[in-house]
């Protein structure tokens, strides 16, 4: 035969396990054995399944990975095959110019030849007025680079300062953010402690109200008790069938330890339970 539970905790413990007072000690074991085979029956369908889905994942990411390497290597070849054709293309592309260049330098050779043969002179006329070209032309690229250069210089200077600008402007917008940063979040702070101060109130009062409705209870079982002979002793089958077991059965359920020791005092003064 199974024990008897020496205080309600122990009873409320008993029934939950399923295990009733006057079970054998056997059949309490079976529904023990019973319950932690269910328990840990469930627990083995938990982990099989979670196996199951890590490697349907692992399945997944290594056929992702798969798809990914075939592309990629795809995605190499087609970019290769095109840059060799560019370059093929180039290649042939200087050749034909070298070539075109040499056979244009040859022919030039030849026909400067024959006129440095025959108007010697005139190529000097023309040397000449060719340096004076190439001097005119020089003076000319030097006043293009200087205006350029001058031109440059300003547009430099004009950056610089639109540049300056626009980092006072950032450094002005960056403040006004933090600025608008540090207002907000003492707004959410402000609103966070008000929540918590709210939820304490709240906590508080459900407290007073838990604690009020206890000593009204306990006085009402008190005086219930007061009418009952004092020198009566209850058993455990009239304690379990009265009202006012019925009536905090719920509560010291979900009551703490010390609250479940006061009703505990309430119920059995002399400790006993027949």
């Amino acid at each position: 035969m199974t024990t008897k539970p020496k205080t309600l905790a122990e009873l409320v413990q008993q029934r939950r396990a399923g295990i009733n007072v006057g079970d054998t000690t056997t059949a309490a074991q079976k529904k023990a054995r019973a319950a932690e085979a269910k328990r840990a029956e469930a627990e083995k369908r938990e982990r099989e399944e979670r196996a199951r889905e890590e490697q349907r994942q692992e399945e997944e990411r290594r056929e992702r990975e798969r798809r990914e390497d075939e592309e990629r290597r795809e995605r190499e070849r087609r970019e290769r095959e095109k840059r060799e054709e560019e370059e093929k293309k180039e290649k042939e592309r200087r050749e034909r110019e070298e070539r075109e260049k040499r056979e244009e330098e040859e022919r030039r050779a030849q026909e400067r030849k024959k006129e440095e043969e025959k108007e010697e002179k005139r190529r000097e006329e023309e040397r000449k007025e060719k340096r004076r070209r190439e001097e005119e032309e020089d003076r000319k690229r030097e006043e293009e680079r200087k205006k350029r250069e001058q031109e440059w210089e300003e547009r430099r200077k004009e950056r610089e300062r639109q540049e300056e600008e626009e980092l006072k402007e950032r450094q002005r917008q960056r403040e006004e953010q933090e600025k608008r940063w540090e207002e907000e979040e003492k707004r959410r702070e402000q609103e966070r402690q008000a929540k918590k101060e709210e939820r304490l109130r709240e906590k508080e009062n459900k407290r007073k109200q838990e604690a009020q409705k206890i000593e009204e209870e306990q006085r009402k079982f008190q005086e219930s008790r007061n009418k009952a002979n004092t020198n009566k002793r209850f058993d455990r089958k009239d304690i379990l069938e009265s009202e006012d077991f019925k009536q905090f059965s719920h509560w010291m359920k979900n009551g703490k330890k010390d609250d479940m020791d006061k009703v505990q005092e309430l119920l059995f003064p002399d400790g006993c339970w027949d």
